[in-house]
């Protein structure tokens, strides 16, 4: 059974969601419209980076309206969805 739960640090920094399977954390999610503006790109992988670290994660995603590749940051494979093709390889992951 997969839980969803919001995930934050002791230090403010958030993720949107995390997925459990009993205790095992096994996915770190972000959402933002857009990662446009650099700012927003910065916070949105802090929180996903800090998350799989914090988990012992290899990768997370971040779901946006049209971004679409795959960067690496601090040793976690961050890929970076459009809503669509997310919903679209749902079963693929």
């Amino acid at each position: 059974q997969q839980n969803i739960h919001y995930w934050k640090n002791d230090e403010g920094v958030e993720a949107d969601f995390i997925l459990r399977e009993g205790l095992r954390v096994k996915d770190a999610i972000q959402a933002s419209y857009s990662i446009a503006d650099e700012k927003t790109k910065a916070r949105e992988l802090r929180g996903l980076v800090a998350c799989a670290q914090e988990f012992g994660l290899k990768s997370g995603s971040i779901i946006t309206w049209s971004a679409d590749h795959t960067e690496t940051v601090h040793g976690v494979k961050v890929r970076f969805w459009p809503l669509w093709k997310w919903l679209l390889a749902r079963g693929d992951r």
